[in-house]
């Protein structure tokens, strides 16, 4: 495996994400995030943003997006 490939278990536990195999997912209980079937498919786990989930991705967006703008130019 080269230094840009990684396993999913990896990835978590590089950003101390959750394993949605086991138990509710701190945004889930936060409420940022709802869980539930897809229809048709009873093994996919469908995965949505909630409207605080909404309003806090986009505030981490323009969070990380100033601080990589401050990173790379300076201000």
């Amino acid at each position: 495996m080269d230094t840009y490939s990684f396993t999913v278990t990896a990835v978590l536990k590089s950003r101390s994400a959750h394993d949605p195999r086991h138990g509710r997912a701190p945004g889930e209980r936060r409420g940022h995030i709802t869980r539930g079937a897809r229809a048709g498919d009873r093994r996919a786990v469908l995965v949505e943003l909630t409207p605080t989930g909404r309003l806090t991705a986009n505030t981490i967006q323009k969070t990380l997006t100033d601080l990589e703008h401050r990173a790379f130019c300076g201000r």
